[in-house]
């Protein structure tokens, strides 16, 4: 895998310094430097690709229609280090799920909300099910009856949060049902 540092300023340069620590820092070999030292490329090895695609942030879609609620979940879930989607209701939940399907990008979990407009919860997971779809599923809501969690259960759904959502259940949660 090649990196690339440069500059696009033309009276910036990267000094040969800047490059050998670079090159020492990170370990790469087969640096190569432009003649003005406005950039240098360096090589990867192997090992360091691997570590690379190692550390990438999980993937969480959060579909809720509730603007605030969503938005502080997101900001948790990012400052938790996570890759975090949003979506306003099921059915544009369901759409990002497609879109990202037919362009190979991976969810790792989707976090719903049960009720909502245009596509609850329920029928977001039911979706999910028939297209084959292979995503853990959490809920979190403040409609969570005995028997709505077993339907949840039946449906597809790994874990079930009520509202409102402490921070450390929550991450905890997400930890035990995709790692981090």
């Amino acid at each position: 895998m090649k990196k690339s540092y440069s500059t696009d300023q033309p009276d910036q340069l990267i000094s040969s310094a800047s490059i050998t620590t670079l090159t020492e820092e990170f370990g790469y070999e087969n640096t190569v430097v432009s003649p003005k030292f406005r950039s240098a490329s360096f090589l990867m090895t192997a090992t360091e690709e691997l570590g690379a695609i190692a550390v990438t942030q999980k993937h969480i879609l959060l579909v809720d229609d509730e603007p605030n609620l969503l938005n502080t979940i997101e900001f948790i879930l990012e400052a938790a280090n996570y890759r975090v989607s949003t979506a306003a209701d099921g059915q544009k939940g369901l759409a990002k799920l497609l879109d990202y399907q037919k362009n190979n990008i991976q969810v790792d979990l989707l976090i719903t909300d049960i009720r909502m407009p245009r596509l609850s919860g329920i029928e977001l997971i039911e979706r999910i099910k028939q297209l084959g779809l292979q995503i853990p599923v959490m809920v979190m809501s403040n409609h969570g009856n005995r028997s709505m969690k077993l339907q949840l259960k039946q449906k597809g759904c790994d874990f079930f949060l009520d509202k409102p959502v402490n921070d450390d259940d929550l991450l905890r949660a997400i930890e035990n049902i995709i790692g981090h």
